[in-house]
């Protein structure tokens, strides 16, 4: 958080402080953009960059004037040098220029109002083939601009809320900083590229420096090199930044990529640290895995809401139906386990602490669930009641053990949501198309429910009965599959 202080005679201090409100209520972002700016005060100069500060949105008073003496010295708390501007401030940091976006708070205090706006930077929430606007989406409902690009979802928001977007993204992989992006064509320009970061703003002299790297269609292809290169750009300026002649690694991790893809570098800080799929209820497999994120995802683009019925008639692990009991309880995916980015020197810590504690109140313990599912697989009906557990929904989530050929539900329709097993293998063929058939089957069983599965074989349709209503193309891990819905 970056806090700033303007400073107003008592009289109008509240009629400043009502007209910051009402702008920034009505647009936070170019109310930030107009509010916050720095006034650098040497030796009781009233010069002209002073007199011209703006005070349009602070107070539209003529008879508001700056203080004078050390309150009108006015700080940026920035990484880097700052450059007082007329009407805005800039703040050079990690390289790059930014702006403060959104105000998040003010009050009226002794000093005059006070201000404290959130720097935004460039982050990507990465994701799976065929994910990325799922993601996207998910972020925009956490109300940050966020566009789809492949390979994920970038947006722009500050250190807390990436911290946010940690806890929350049920369908992302991971969350990087963007610390630097540009086109590079020899390892002199990845050199520079590297080297140019403020690391020295980012990294404490103890940090283990973990440098990974891909390259992708390009003039550099050697990952090692590539690695090797960063790594040597980071550590010598952040030798030279730090004043030392030795780093020893042995504090916090710091996971940084080099990615090269069509000729521009992109370097990143991992923010996450293990995989946002690893929530931390799922220690056993089964025969055929299903990514945490992307059971979410489909949980998220199937016609389920909260509040139907959902079953899975192949619930092998469970892990479907645990992803969709989060959904329903409103419970954070990364609520029990930790990211990389709480032992950053550079994160809000206390508002980190703030944030977990808000998803801890969110989760709504006591919701109502109409979930369930049943296998025939007893060992991997074992498993998916270990999970349950472990997810903490004991006793909320209806298993059993059961032939799809003799699933038969009653009560309201929902929806059926499942990964039946694949058929990859030439002899699992037939006894995957034979289930398909027992899918179409137990559709017509049940008027007005929808159907929904996921499935690498092409004959999927063919072996169910009919044309699916909606199809969406999907990979899990490197398996090209489609998602068929039936309404």
């Amino acid at each position: 958080m970056r806090k700033q202080i303007y400073a107003f005679p008592a009289a109008l201090q509240r009629t400043a402080g009502h007209a910051l409100r009402a702008r920034i209520g009505k647009r936070p972002g170019n109310g930030a953009y107009a509010a916050v700016w720095e006034w650098r005060r040497q030796s009781g100069d009233t010069g002209p960059a002073l007199r011209r500060a703006p005070m349009r949105i602070a107070a539209r008073h003529e008879r508001a004037q700056p203080a004078k003496g050390r309150r009108a010295r006015r700080r940026c708390l920035g990484y880097a040098g700052t450059y007082p501007r007329p009407g805005g401030m800039e703040t050079r940091a990690f390289g790059k220029r930014t702006r403060p976006r959104a105000c998040t708070a003010f009050f009226i205090g002794d000093e005059g109002i006070c201000v404290e706006a959130a720097m935004e930077y460039t982050f990507l929430a990465t994701a799976a083939f065929g994910l990325e606007g799922v993601a996207a989406n998910e972020l925009k409902r956490m109300g940050l601009a966020a566009k789809a690009e492949n390979g994920g979802a970038r947006f722009a928001a500050s250190l807390a809320d990436a911290y946010r977007a940690n806890l929350w993204l049920r369908t992302a992989d991971r969350v990087l900083m963007v610390l630097a992006e540009r086109e590079v064509f020899t390892f002199e320009d990845l050199f520079q590229l590297a080297g140019g970061i403020a690391w020295e703003k980012l990294l404490p002299r103890d940090a283990a420096i973990h440098v990974s790297g891909k390259c992708v269609r390009s003039r550099l292809m050697s990952v090692r090199d590539c690695q090797a290169v960063g790594k040597k750009a980071i550590v010598q300026r952040l030798m030279k930044g730090l004043n030392t002649a030795r780093l020893p690694e042995t504090g916090a991790q710091f996971p940084i990529e080099i990615a090269v893809v069509n000729d521009r570098a992109r370097v990143t800080l991992d923010m996450s640290g293990e995989a946002l799929n690893r929530r931390g209820y799922r220690t056993w497999n089964g025969e055929a895995p299903l990514r945490e994120t992307l059971a979410a995802a489909l949980v998220d683009i199937c016609p389920w809401r909260e509040g139907m019925p959902l079953y899975d008639p192949c619930c092998g692990t469970g892990t479907l139906m645990i992803e969709a009991a989060f959904k329903a309880t409103q419970r954070a995916p990364g609520l029990t386990r930790s990211f990389a980015c709480e032992a950053y020197p550079f994160m809000p810590a206390e508002r980190m602490r703030a944030l977990r504690q808000q998803a801890g109140e969110a989760y709504r313990q006591e919701a109502p669930l109409m979930i369930g599912g049943s296998d025939i697989d007893p060992e991997a009906l074992r498993l998916c009641q270990r999970h349950i557990a472990q997810a903490g929904l004991a006793g909320r989530i209806r298993t059993r053990q059961a032939d799809l050929r003799n699933v038969t539900l009653e009560g309201e329709p929902g929806v059926f949501l499942l990964n039946p097993p694949y058929g990859e293998r030439l002899s699992d063929r037939e006894g995957a198309r034979a289930l398909y058939r027992e899918l179409g089957a137990l559709s017509r069983r049940h008027p007005g429910w929808k159907l929904c599965a996921i499935t690498a074989d092409p004959g999927f349709e063919r072996a169910f009965g009919r044309r699916a209503d909606k199809k969406r193309r999907l990979y899990n891990g490197r398996l090209e599959c489609e998602f068929f819905i039936y309404m």
